[in-house]
C-alpha cells in the first residue's frame, strides 16, 4: 500500500521528529523485548522523516509498505503514546509539544485512512483504534 504524510509545514514536522527521537531514546533504554522492534522501526522512520523535512519546503513523505507493517506501526504508535503518558505521570518524559500536534494528527489521520481501505480486517482495526484513541477519530 502507498503511505503518504503531508504536505504539512516543516516546523511542525521537525518538532515531532525531535520529540519522537527523545521518546525512542528514552523508551529504548528500558524497552521490553516486545517493544524493541517497534522502537527500532520508529527510529528508522524518524531518519526518513528527517530527510523529508528539508529546509525551504513543506514536509511530504511517501513510501510503499505492506498493510500488515503499517498496522503494526500504527498499533505501536498508539501503545507508545500510552507508555509516554505513564512516563509523563512519573516525571520521566514531557508530553508532545504543541508545535508537533499538527504533524502528529496528520500522521494518524492520513495513515489510518489509507489502511482502512485495505480490506475488512484493516477497516475493523482502524475502527477499533478510533474508538480508543481520540486523535484517530475522523476529523
Amino acid at each position: 500500500m502507498r503511505v503518504e504524510i503531508g504536505p504539512v509545514g516543516r516546523d511542525t514536522a521537525v518538532a515531532w521528529i525531535a520529540y519522537g527521537r527523545r521518546v525512542v531514546t528514552h523508551l529504548s533504554a528500558t524497552a521490553s523485548a516486545g517493544r524493541a522492534p517497534v522502537l527500532a522501526r520508529f527510529g528508522s522512520l524518524l531518519d526518513e522523516f528527517e530527510t523529508a523535512a528539508a529546509p525551504g519546503a513543506p514536509f511530504h513523505w511517501t513510501a510503499d509498505a505492506p498493510p500488515e507493517e503499517v498496522e503494526f506501526l500504527m498499533k505501536g504508535l498508539y501503545e507508545i503514546g500510552l507508555v509516554v503518558e505513564s512516563e509523563h505521570a512519573a516525571g520521566h518524559l514531557p508530553l508532545r509539544p504543541p508545535e508537533a500536534d499538527e504533524f502528529h494528527h496528520m500522521i494518524v489521520q492520513q495513515v489510518l485512512a489509507a489502511v482502512e481501505v485495505e480490506g475488512p480486517a484493516f477497516a475493523q482495526f482502524v475502527e477499533g483504534l478510533r474508538s480508543e484513541w481520540g486523535v484517530a477519530g475522523k476529523g
